[in-house]
C-alpha cells in the first residue's frame, strides 16, 4: 500500500504542518472567546494539536474532523486523556454531516 504524504506525517506524529503552525494558530486565536455553547470545527485536524490547544484553554464543544483516517487515529490517541467533549470523525470538510454534531 502506498503512502501518502499526509499518512507519513500521521505515522511520524508531526503535530503541526500547516504554515505558522500551532504558533500562528494560537495568535489567530488568541482574541477569540469560547465557552460551553460555542461549537468549534476544526477542519482538517490532522493529529489533533489544535484541538488539543483548543480543548486545554476552552470549556467549547469541537468537533475534529480529517479525511485521513491515518491523522484521526493519531488525534484520537491524542486526544483520549484530556476528558473534554471532543467528537473526531473521518468526513470530508465539503460535505459534512452538521446535522449529526453533538
Amino acid at each position: 500500500m502506498e503512502k501518502t504524504y499526509l499518512d507519513c506525517l500521521a505515522v511520524f506524529g508531526v503535530g503541526g504542518a500547516h504554515p505558522g503552525g500551532l504558533q500562528l494558530t494560537k495568535t489567530m486565536l488568541a482574541d477569540e472567546e469560547f465557552d460551553e455553547n460555542i461549537v468549534v470545527l476544526d477542519a482538517g485536524c490532522g493529529t489533533g494539536q489544535t484541538a488539543e490547544y483548543l480543548a486545554e484553554n476552552n470549556d467549547c464543544k469541537i468537533l475534529a474532523v480529517d479525511n485521513n483516517p491515518l491523522m484521526i487515529v493519531e488525534a484520537v490517541k491524542r486526544l483520549a486523556s484530556l476528558n473534554k467533549n471532543i467528537r473526531t470523525e473521518i468526513a470530508d470538510i465539503q460535505n459534512l454531516p452538521f446535522e449529526k454534531i453533538f
